[in-house]
């Protein structure tokens, strides 16, 4: 059976909601991992060129890496069931060229929400 870790920035209150969606939706085994209290990890992930401040990071069976936009294309993936609302977002979501154009957009919304929150928006 394949697993997955899905390592997010748990003060993000928009990454915290989609963390928690996919939780509820997953038909895989999916880890939700809080970047923010798994330090170690994200150095790590760091060293190999993975940088949780520029999207989350998904891992595949311990060993493939997905981040950023291709992280969210690869989750989107694994959903099932979806509302018809959720199947619209996944069909927008899941062409490439788009998600070039979503995801910065998104990133800058999360930075700038933390900074409204008073959070640090680096990990």
């Amino acid at each position: 059976m394949e697993s997955y870790q899905l390592i997010y920035d748990g003060d993000c209150p928009f990454c915290a909601r989609y963390s928690k969606f996919v939780q509820l939706k997953k038909k895989v085994q999916i880890e939700l991992i809080d970047a923010r209290q798994a330090q170690e990890t994200i150095l790590t992930l760091k060293k190999q060129g993975f940088d949780i401040n520029h999207g989350m990071i998904l891992i595949q069976n311990r060993e493939k890496v997905f981040h950023g936009k291709f992280a969210a294309l690869k989750v989107n993936e694994l959903l099932g069931d979806l509302t018809f609302i959720q199947s619209l977002v996944l069909k927008i979501t899941s062409f490439p060229a788009l998600m070039n154009i979503i995801y910065p957009i998104l990133n800058a919304l999360r930075k700038s929400l933390l900074t409204l929150m008073g959070k640090n928006k680096r990990l």
